[in-house]
């Protein structure tokens, strides 16, 4: 059930997105996009027999999240 409810969140953001004038779909997008690949890596860093054998440490998916995000910020910021 929430599954559904969240791709119907989802399915109504993207319409809202591409048929208003005035949003950015760059935002949007990237939103969505960076929201799965968080949920990827906590769900990753949340699986025991993965850690195990790779020995993750609890918090370094969040770490590197964080990472990505704070480096493709600074690299934006010296494009503009």
């Amino acid at each position: 059930m929430a599954l559904r409810s969240m791709g119907f969140v989802i399915a109504i953001n993207l319409f809202l997105t591409f048929t208003m004038s005035g949003i950015s779909w760059q935002g949007h997008v990237g939103g969505l996009l960076g929201g799965v690949a968080a949920i990827e890596a906590l769900s990753l860093a949340g699986r025991k027999d993965l850690r195990d054998r790779i020995e993750l440490p609890d918090g370094a998916a969040v770490a590197a999240i964080v990472a990505v995000l704070v480096l493709l910020t600074v690299w934006r910021s010296f494009t503009l």
